[in-house]
């Protein structure tokens, strides 16, 4: 239980990190429309395809994911290691 706790809590830390860092890449969040969508069709009985629009939803996320951390990469210019540079 333990790990499992600690997996979810890093993927949320990571997400905050991304979020405060390119919190203006859409006006609203997509995927909070995808998880009601999902919703919507599980509500219905739809199961097929609320598991379709999970899939969807899953490859879009990670699109988006993938944006982020390019947005962050070009932002972000951290200063090498010290063991990195040259001694003087």
């Amino acid at each position: 239980l333990q790990r499992a706790i600690s997996q979810h809590q890093a993927l949320l830390l990571a997400h905050r990190f991304f979020y405060r860092w390119t919190a203006r890449m859409f006006d609203v969040e997509p995927f909070l429309a995808e998880h009601l969508r999902i919703l919507d069709h599980v509500l219905e009985g739809r199961i097929d395809n609320a598991a379709e629009t999970l899939d969807a939803h899953l490859m879009a996320s990670k699109r988006r994911a993938m944006m982020r951390i390019d947005l962050v990469r070009t932002m972000m210019q951290p200063d090498d290691p010290g063991y990195l540079r040259p001694a003087d």
